[in-house]
């Protein structure tokens, strides 16, 4: 995962691959995952716009993300995973 400026460290978070049965028919696209970080550093998901085959794959990688919280206030983010034929590349942005 790589983390735009103002996005707080990640303590732990899986590695973004491509689903195996997506990676066998062939399935590629871009998921994005809106999702929010509360004090406690908990995922929570908001919304999510991906293929089927690719969507809970996406959810997983999301929720498995742990931030570094300093602070108390709710982070809202974006994960804009790029699933190709055999890589997966997950940006997290902030959401303005």
């Amino acid at each position: 995962m790589t983390l735009a400026i103002g996005v707080p460290d990640l303590s732990r978070a899986r590695q973004s691959t491509v689903p195996p049965l997506a990676r066998m028919a062939g399935v590629t696209g871009t998921v994005e995952v809106a999702f929010s970080v509360g004090a406690s550093a908990r995922t929570s998901i908001q919304t999510t716009t991906a293929p089927d085959s690719l969507q809970l794959a996406a959810k997983e990688i999301v929720q498995s993300c742990v931030c570094r919280r300093t602070t108390t206030d709710r982070l809202y983010l974006l994960a804009t995973i790029d699933y190709g034929v055999d890589t997966a590349k997950a940006p997290l942005s902030l959401v303005p």
